[in-house]
């Protein structure tokens, strides 16, 4: 992007997939189970190019949904009641970037890296006892663990311009998750977007 406008805003939507399987649900008394890790993901996002090459970017990240669901037996101390069972996390949060870009008349090229101030959410159902109560009418039924932190984002990306200052963006980024207090799992969101410089 030229040095001048400076300032650009968009959108862009796409699918996040996280590196969780149906075996990191598993507390030893599931018969069988499966996990699905993808889902839509977006965000929204501003920058400002310090000059052709250099700039930073502010974007709020909405990382979607993964499920589980699975049968469990019962017969091992279990935080699952016996019979079905199912799950879920969602992940959001706030990136700033570094950005680095390479402009060939219409086409710019660039990659970036900072910091992702990320929540999550972790939901298990039926369970033994409630680790946190939210909006069910039977309170012993339902578990759910917040968790919250900070993590390295990176990516890499490609625009162009479309009409005078209307960019198409297509973008991949890579960041981490963690989940239920112990663990972190890696998340990748592939996008496609417009951006209006100004």
């Amino acid at each position: 992007m030229a040095a001048d406008p400076d300032w650009y805003a968009g959108v862009a939507g796409g699918m996040s997939s996280l590196d969780i399987v149906s075996s990191d649900w598993d507390d030893g008394s599931l018969i069988s189970s499966s996990a699905d890790t993808t889902a839509l993901g977006y965000k929204v996002f501003t920058g400002h190019q310090f000059n052709p090459h250099i700039g930073m970017e502010l974007a709020y990240l909405y990382l979607g949904y993964s499920s589980f669901q699975g049968v469990s037996s019962g017969n091992v101390p279990s935080v699952w009641k016996p019979g079905n069972v199912g799950g879920e996390t969602e992940g959001r949060g706030v990136s700033v970037e570094a950005l680095a870009a390479w402009t060939v008349r219409r086409l710019k090229l660039s990659a970036k890296g900072g910091l992702f101030f990320w929540d999550s959410k972790v939901t298990y159902e039926p369970t033994i006892a409630a680790t946190s109560v939210v909006d069910d009418p039977d309170q012993s039924n339902r578990s759910v663990i917040y968790d919250d932190g900070v993590s390295f984002i990176y990516g890499v990306g490609a625009e162009l311009r479309v009409y005078k200052n209307w960019w198409l963006r297509a973008e991949w980024q890579r960041t981490t998750l963690g989940l239920v207090k112990t663990d972190d799992y890696s998340v990748n969101l592939m996008t496609l977007g417009v951006l209006l410089a100004f």
